[in-house]
């Protein structure tokens, strides 16, 4: 049941922060993120280290579990993953 409440409550704060990246939209979450992390790595059947690399820009998803995260978080993929040109 917690994780259903913060999930919505990521719904909720995904509307005003449309211009972020995936890291920058996980250092505005209030503490403890380690729900966020786990919330993402289950919807996108993944695992945490996979999307903690992600957080940081260290790696990038593909093209499918961009799309499924930012259709979750309600976000433009472009915003969230940023090319790197």
């Amino acid at each position: 049941m917690k994780l259903v409440q913060f999930v919505f409550k990521t719904f909720n704060m995904s509307k005003k922060n449309a211009n972020m990246t995936l890291g920058d939209y996980y250092r505005s979450l209030p503490d403890p993120k380690k729900k966020f992390v786990e919330s993402i790595a289950k919807l996108t059947f993944s695992s945490e280290n996979a999307v903690r690399r992600w957080i940081a820009e260290d790696t990038v998803p593909s093209a499918i579990k961009r799309k499924v995260i930012a259709e979750h978080l309600q976000m433009p993929v472009e915003s969230l993953f940023p090319s790197k040109d």
